[in-house]
């Protein structure tokens, strides 16, 4: 059914809306009900970016990214890395274990009931995975942290709407 609609260029149909619905629920996030994050990232608001970018969903890439393929670059990856999978998720253990493969020192952990979402899955879990993992590397090999920028207090009065005073007294956007 879902190849029907998408051969005719139709992604709007009820009963297909339904399926994709219900592939989600057992293949993006398994978790109910679904944390507020994943929604938000379904809703209407995020289709518009979601569609160039990938296509109408998760079954047939039809969007810009359809022909992008980076695996040759992924040994250009210095941090520590965690790959995971789990049984609902789109990428098998293979498809996983490829990607971990060129990873300098990297590790694959397979979630038993996950999805991809195993940080919503397997929360617990994912949090201890990722501790694990990265205890042994000192902070100086992962990502360096972005300096804080100082809080700034209210706006001064009679600041122009989307800018925001600075104590030198210049304005920086929001």
């Amino acid at each position: 059914m879902l190849r029907r609609y998408e051969a005719i260029g139709d992604d709007r149909p009820p009963d297909y809306l339904r399926a994709v619905a219900e592939f989600y629920r057992s293949h993006l996030c398994r978790r109910a009900p679904w944390p507020p994050e994943v929604t938000y990232s379904l809703e209407p608001l995020s289709l518009p970016k979601y569609g160039t970018r990938n296509g109408a969903n998760e079954f047939s890439l039809l969007g810009t990214i359809r022909h992008v393929d980076l695996t040759d670059r992924l040994h250009e990856i210095s941090v520590p890395t965690l790959v995971t999978c789990g049984p609902y998720d789109e990428v098998a253990p293979a498809g996983a274990r490829s990607i971990r493969d060129p990873l300098p020192g990297a590790a694959l952990v397979a979630f038993p009931e996950s999805s991809p979402t195993a940080f919503w899955d397997d929360r617990e879990g994912d949090l201890r995975w990722g501790r694990d993992h990265l205890a042994p590397h000192p902070r100086s090999e992962r990502r360096p942290r972005r300096a804080r920028r100082p809080a700034v207090g209210p706006r001064p009065r009679g600041a122009r709407a989307g800018f925001r005073g600075s104590t030198r007294g210049r304005r920086t956007l929001r």
